[in-house]
């Protein structure tokens, strides 16, 4: 046991000491406010990046990005619908048909030259007929084709 007036030990470390002349972060550039995605660009090579990230399904930050480039250009009609396309495809991507199709809607009201947001609404509207199509079939007692 130790005596009353020892002070106590130094706490351990884990964690290797850091050398005084460390060198500085490197600074930031513009990068997207969500992990790794990446810079946020204007133009048409920012809307390839971000059609990358909607093909790459990594809707969270595509719509991070689509939301920087809406605040910077609010007056632009086509990072509005983006937000509205990446709310969309990450409702389809967790099954909620009738909120995506909302989305989608959304989407093509604020920019109807949207392609994405038109072949995503198209789509789902075949799947739907189509499985319409299956339970009448079901319902009448024939055979699927």
């Amino acid at each position: 046991k130790r005596a009353p007036t020892e002070p106590p030990p130094p706490p351990v470390r884990n964690t290797p000491p850091r050398p005084e002349t460390a060198p500085p972060p490197p600074l930031q550039t513009n990068r997207s406010p969500v992990g790794n995605a990446p810079p946020v660009l204007s133009g048409e090579a920012g809307e390839n990046a971000l059609e990358d990230l909607l093909d790459a399904g990594k809707f969270d930050e595509a719509l991070a990005a689509y939301k920087v480039m809406a605040k910077k250009n609010p007056a632009d009609r086509t990072y509005r619908a983006g937000i509205e396309l990446c709310e969309g495809l990450r409702a389809l991507n967790q099954r909620d048909r009738l909120e995506a199709a909302q989305r989608f809607e959304a989407a093509l009201e604020i920019d109807p030259s949207n392609e994405r947001a038109a072949r995503e609404l198209a789509e789902m509207r075949r799947l739907a007929t189509n499985e319409r199509k299956g339970l009448l079939t079901r319902l009448m007692g024939k055979k699927d084709p």
